[in-house]
Order: structure tokens, then sequence, then C-alpha cells
């Protein structure tokens, strides 16, 4: 009788053993997978455990599955703050560089009024962090971020904002964007830079 005892107490010991490792396992698979949802406005927003968002969905509609909409693809800026990468226009021209010592080009202020003097050419966007500085056509607004690749002022790519204008500077001239430089002196020494990629990605502020 005795001996039958201890193998009831045994297939329970086994059968709660099992149970406890299928928990567990279950626990561990949604923890993997876990979402998160958080609201604003009229919308809800959907994250991953890496805290990446992955869709977002209207409060009102009451199906899930054919209301989850994906974020659009975001790129880290310089100060690894996420930005949309959504671009609004692309085209290809030539760039220039100036500096702020430029004899009748300008009196150490951009035409939006931001100091450049003591090779301040740097601004620090909201969005997309510590920035160039560039002159554009009037159609683009202050404030306004240009995505510009393949230029001799960088092998990387990099974003400037709209902060200046120039006489020799717009979309239907020989050059297209004006980038401000330390001094008149370096932006001499880097030259013209021909077939840029320039891509619009906000307009004003």
């Amino acid at each position: 009788m005795e001996n039958f005892n201890s193998k009831i107490r045994l297939v329970k010991f086994l059968f709660l053993l099992i149970l406890l490792v299928f928990l567990t396992g279950k626990s561990i698979i949604k923890m993997k997978n876990r979402i998160e949802i958080y609201q604003s406005n009229d919308l809800v927003y959907i994250s991953n455990s890496n805290n990446n968002l992955v869709g977002q969905v209207k409060k009102d509609n009451s199906s899930l599955e054919n209301s989850i909409s994906p974020i659009e693809p975001v790129i880290t800026a310089s100060n690894d703050i996420q930005v949309n990468t959504a671009v609004i226009e692309t085209f290809t021209g030539i760039m220039s560089g100036y500096g702020p010592d430029c004899y009748g080009c300008t009196t150490g202020l951009t035409s939006s009024g931001y100091d450049i003097q003591q090779g301040n050419i740097y601004f620090q966007d909201a969005d997309y962090g510590k920035i160039r500085i560039a002159a554009a056509d009037k159609k683009y607004p202050f404030g306004s971020i240009i995505k510009i690749s393949k230029s001799k002022a960088s092998k990387e790519t990099f974003y400037a904002i709209v902060l200046d204008r120039g006489s020799a500077i717009g979309l239907n001239k020989k050059r297209q964007l004006d980038l401000l430089y330390t001094s008149e002196e370096e932006a001499n020494n880097f030259g013209l830079s021909k077939n840029v990629l320039f891509e619009i990605v906000r307009l004003g502020y």
C-alpha cells in the first residue's frame, strides 16, 4: 500500500513539473512577442518589445485586423532622434558654398535672421538635431529640411536646413543650393559639387 502511495505521489510530482515547464514556456514566448499599445488623439499606436512602432489603429474602427496601417520608415539623425523619412520632392543639381565672411553676401545673419558669425554653421532642429545651414530657392520656406547625397561636402548623406537665400541660388539658376561653411576659404576649397541628389523631407518648420 505504501509503495502504491509513493507511485501516486511521483505521478503527481511529474504532472506538476510538466505543467510548470509548459506554463513557463508560454510565458517566455509571450514576453518575446509582447506588444504595447498606447493612445494619442484619435489613434492607437502599437509598438513591439523593442519600443519600435509597428502600426497604428483608429480608435473608432472596430476591426483591428483591417485597420492596422504600417508606420512610415524612420532613420536616425545626428542626435539619435528618429525622424520621418518620407520624401516630398527629389531633384539633382549643383551645390556651391559660402562663408559668413563673404563680402556682399551676408552681414553675419541669414535672411531668416539666424546668427552665423564665429563659424556657426549648424542649427539645432527639434526633429533632426544638429544639422547644416543652407541657402535655397524661395519655393522652400525657412525651416525646410533637405537631405543631401553625393556631394564633395561629405562622403555620407547629411541634412541641411533652409535658413538663407541667395541671388544666384534657385531651381532655375546655375546653382540650386548654397551650403554654409565656416569661412569663404573653406567653401572655395570644397568648390562646386555637381550632380548632387537633393531630397526635400520637410517644408517649413
